[in-house]
């Protein structure tokens, strides 16, 4: 059996958590499709989110000008609005749901493998704590969602975007009214 000082393990491990970060791409690539209609209903829900924004905007204007017929109307098309926001934050999660499930079932396949696939000398050379550390942290980033937050930012970016070319759009058109 070789003997290894401890420097040499802490290398291999740092060598394979490198290697590891720059695999993490692969989990986004294996769930492609799961992550894409996640992105697609994401989109979809912040357009219908700004669109019942719209629509309240619309219901004080019709109010405060005394229009009862009209608000009757606009509450037609305001349950529309109510159940296609919901319709699109049900799939929008349901997708995320199914993202982290395909990823996590991926990893923990992985890690099983890695550690079945260990050269039984590895075990006896080796302390156990080390597994159960590199475990130990695998499980922690799966706790912490850790596949979730570039998904995320990227939905909050596209958020941030539409709502501002909204907004823009919306001034803009209010500024010309008032110059008219």
């Amino acid at each position: 059996m070789a003997n290894y000082r401890a420097g040499d393990m802490y290398d291999k491990k740092c060598c394979q958590n490198h290697a590891e970060g720059a695999r993490m791409k692969n989990y986004y690539k294996y769930a492609k499709k799961t992550l894409f209609a996640w992105m697609l209903f994401s989109l979809i829900n912040i357009l219908a989110s700004i669109l019942f924004a719209l629509y309240l905007k619309s219901v004080i204007d019709i109010t405060s000008m005394g229009q009862m017929e009209k608000l009757r109307q606009s509450c037609y098309a305001g349950i529309l609005l109510v159940i296609g926001l919901g319709g699109t934050t049900y799939l929008r999660n349901h997708f995320r749901f199914l993202f982290s499930k395909d990823i996590m079932i991926r990893l923990r396949n992985d890690i099983v493998n890695k550690i079945l696939g260990t050269n039984m000398e590895t075990f006896q050379t080796h302390k156990s704590f080390e597994y159960t550390s590199i475990l130990n942290n695998d499980l922690v980033m799966l706790d912490e969602k850790y596949f979730l937050c570039i998904p995320d930012i990227v939905i909050n970016i596209m958020m941030c975007v539409i709502a501002s070319i909204t907004l823009y759009i919306k001034s803009y058109s209010f500024c010309g009214f008032l110059a008219a």
